[in-house]
């Protein structure tokens, strides 16, 4: 942790300034206060911690970047820079670092000039790609997820099936600043394994259901196509199923690890609520949700307010299965259209648990 009283001399204070202004640009910091903030880092903590925590950010910053508290968005560069710092300092060195730095800002002095940001022209993307290829990094990994219905295969190659789609993104919900991609379709061809194919192949005999492909891309010149090469293969089903069987497998090695005991309790005890159950529920049905455990000495009753146990026990899985599907309905209906994957599935998988409550209480009327 630096000192208080660890004033770097290496460097002049005009050299600190000029140090403090190129990590501005870097942090896309163009506000006065930010800047002296920046400046007095570098003044009582030494440049060297200064360009460690830059190097720091940048390596979060290509890792994903760093949310903020509440997961409502992205820290900027310079956010991320400042909550660094702020983890590696003391609270008296934060104070003159942070709360002195608006004393500090002279409004009557010059300012350095603002950087001028002008609006993105599509058509003349051209020339700024050209100066950035100039000198331009190289990506560690590039992954490409597919989502759609293949019209059409080809798998008549030992061990390939190939398909081809198109996507056009024009529809599609982007922050603020992003332009808008072209109504062109993007041409994709997709290389899968035969043996991915055969496991997805039977689900998409369902007309409703549709395949994910995860892989790697490439632009291929000749067809002026993006080639996909699949590493991973499913459809929206098969993902659900996966997950309900995970599920169940998660609550038997549960149920195991409680006991004999707990297994017994566990089969009385209240049936989780739901705010917008349907009014047709009957009042001996809600009658249960308030009964007391019973122990293990206790017998399990045959009956509960004149409905078979096994039955009863049925009525409130689903009565939680309707709950759980309800909220995750609500928070793929929060999302933007283009992300609410898996809603129809789970509107479906709903209606099928409420069609199901239904028989059972025609079967069992309240008396």
């Amino acid at each position: 942790m630096p000192y208080l009283d660890k004033v770097s001399a290496d460097l002049s204070s005009s050299e600190h300034q000029i140090l403090a202004d190129q990590i501005a640009e870097q942090l896309n910091e163009v506000e006065a206060i930010p800047r002296q903030q920046i400046l007095n880092i570098i003044e009582l903590c030494g440049p060297e911690f200064a360009r460690t925590m830059v190097d720091e950010t940048i390596q979060i910053e290509g890792d994903g970047g760093l949310m903020l508290p509440d997961e409502s968005r992205r820290r900027t560069r310079g956010g991320v820079f400042f909550y660094l710092v702020r983890q590696r300092i003391d609270r008296e060195l934060k104070s003159r670092i942070y709360a002195m730095a608006k004393s500090q800002v002279d409004l009557n002095r010059p300012r350095m000039a603002p950087l001028v940001r002008v609006p993105f022209v599509w058509s003349e993307r051209s020339n700024l790609i050209h100066q950035l290829s100039q000198s331009q990094g190289a990506w560690e990994d590039v992954k490409i997820t597919l989502i759609g219905r293949p019209a059409q295969v080809d798998a008549s190659h030992k061990d390939l099936v190939v398909t081809t789609m198109t996507h056009s993104a024009r529809s599609a919900t982007l922050p603020k600043g992003v332009p808008n991609p072209p109504e062109t379709p993007t041409l994709y061809t997709v290389y899968m394994a035969s043996k991915q194919w055969t496991k997805v192949e039977g689900a998409l005999d369902d007309e409703e259901d549709v395949l994910i492909v995860d892989g790697i891309c490439a632009f291929d010149a000749e067809l002026q196509a993006i080639a996909v090469y699949a590493q991973s293969l499913t459809t929206r089903n098969l993902e659900a199923q996966k997950k309900r069987e995970a599920l169940k497998e998660k609550r038997s090695a549960a149920r195991k690890a409680a006991g004999p005991e707990q297994n017994t309790s566990s089969r009385t005890e209240k049936a989780p609520r739901s705010k917008d159950r349907r009014s047709a529920v009957s009042s001996h049905f809600s009658a249960f949700d308030s009964s007391p455990v019973i122990a293990e000495s206790t017998p399990v009753p045959s009956e509960i307010n004149g409905i078979p146990a096994p039955v009863h026990q049925k009525l409130t899985e689903l009565y939680a299965s309707a709950s759980l599907f309800r909220q995750k309905i609500a928070s793929l209906q929060s999302k933007p259209t283009g992300q609410q994957f898996g809603l129809e599935l789970t509107q479906k998988l709903l209606k099928q648990v409420e069609d199901e409550i239904a028989g059972i209480e025609k079967q069992y009327p309240a008396r």
